[in-house]
């Protein structure tokens, strides 16, 4: 079965918080993990959530903003799509303010680089 994930955005990587409601519910923290003007991936999901669920969610402060379940993930996390796309100053602003932090790739310590550096040497 071939799978095709068409965006019209690429998917911006983010660290927010919001509030994810279902229906008339109780506003429920959520983490948001990725956005793009037309959805996003959120995290740390009430287990009761279905795909197809209409939900309201307020992201960074900005919201209410009406969308519904796509996909759901081992109970984890879930895709909600946007029924409106997000303006796009709205969008440009939340990707400035909560864009993830890039981490840098562990580098070995020196100690750990120069034993290497003798490990070598000793083999030839």
């Amino acid at each position: 079965m071939l799978s095709f994930d068409v965006r019209r955005d690429a998917r911006q990587v983010v660290e927010t918080k919001g509030q994810l409601r279902q229906g008339m519910g109780i506003a429920l923290p959520v983490d948001i993990t990725d956005l793009t003007s037309e959805g996003c991936c959120i995290s740390t999901i009430p287990r009761n959530l279905r795909r197809g669920d209409y939900v309201s969610l307020r992201i960074a402060g900005f919201g209410p903003i009406a969308g519904e379940l796509k996909w759901l993930h081992l109970g984890k996390k879930a895709g909600v799509y946007f029924y409106n796309p997000l303006h796009q100053a709205v969008f440009e602003h939340i990707i400035a303010k909560h864009r993830a932090k890039v981490t840098k790739p562990d580098r070995p310590s020196e100690h750990l680089v120069n034993l290497r550096n003798e490990l070598e040497e000793l083999r030839y």
